[in-house]
């Protein structure tokens, strides 16, 4: 072989090298982490969630506790990020061993099939850091984790919190409740009935952060909108039981 066919053979091997290298770096960036800084855990109290929201009949009476609604990535401004990874694919067989604990603690309060409302979490929430959360069964685990870690009705039951569609609580005495229990301040989401000074207030989230690795709860950065005083509506009084009258 020549020199200059070396040179060109060398060439060649370089300008590969370089192709590859680029293909590395825009596959990273497609399939990479996109980078968030925390985990939501959202939490649902279906008395007030289904005084406000389209829920099956039966769902309210049936789940009569928190229940997982969400597991989202999130920005320290409380953005939510969505669809992530929209080739990450489902494959509902993985979520087998996990079924009994996602059926009771992640239902779907309009009462579909379950897998396509797990399907549909996982791929708008569920693929943003394919390195510490890198498939559904890894995701769903993570969640119940956590979901197992907090219990918001027993930490409110013992300081006298109890639900109540006519007893109104002070919103710093549940976040305080739950700092002392948990150790972390939560977000807590509120949505209001009626207007003006006369609007009752009703408890619908509680959000617990975890870190962005999905390794330990961590105190929210700032938000939620309950303030002033704050229903914690009674399962029986939501929208869900008032339809099977």
């Amino acid at each position: 072989m020549g020199l200059g066919a070396k040179v060109s053979s060398q060439h060649t091997l370089l300008w590969l090298s370089c192709f590859a290298s680029a293909l590395v770096l825009v596959n990273a960036k497609l399939i990479g982490p996109t980078r968030f800084d925390y985990y939501a855990l959202v939490l649902s109290w279906p008395g007030g969630h289904c005084l406000h929201n389209d829920c099956h009949n039966s769902f309210a009476t049936e789940v009569n506790d928190f229940h997982i609604s969400g597991f989202w990535a999130m920005d320290k401004d409380n953005k939510v990020r969505t669809y992530c990874n929209t080739s990450a694919e489902f494959d509902p067989n993985k979520l087998g061993p996990l079924r009994p604990a996602l059926d009771e603690a992640w239902p779907d309060s309009k009462r579909g099939d379950l897998i396509d409302f797990w399907r549909a979490q996982w791929h708008k929430y569920g693929n943003c850091d394919p390195q510490s959360i890198p498939d559904e069964y890894t995701y769903f685990t993570k969640a119940l984790e956590f979901f197992e870690l907090v219990n918001p009705l027993d930490a409110l039951a013992k300081k006298g919190l109890l639900p109540s569609s006519w007893d109104v609580h002070d919103t710093h005495s549940i976040y305080s409740t739950f700092i002392r229990a948990y150790g972390v301040r939560p977000q807590m989401y509120c949505k209001e009935e009626g207007q003006g000074h006369v609007a009752d207030h009703h408890l619908i989230q509680v959000r617990f952060c975890i870190s962005s690795d999905g390794e330990y709860l961590h105190d929210c950065p700032q938000g939620g909108n309950c303030k002033g005083e704050l229903f914690i509506p009674e399962i029986e009084y939501s929208r869900a039981s008032y339809d099977d009258l």
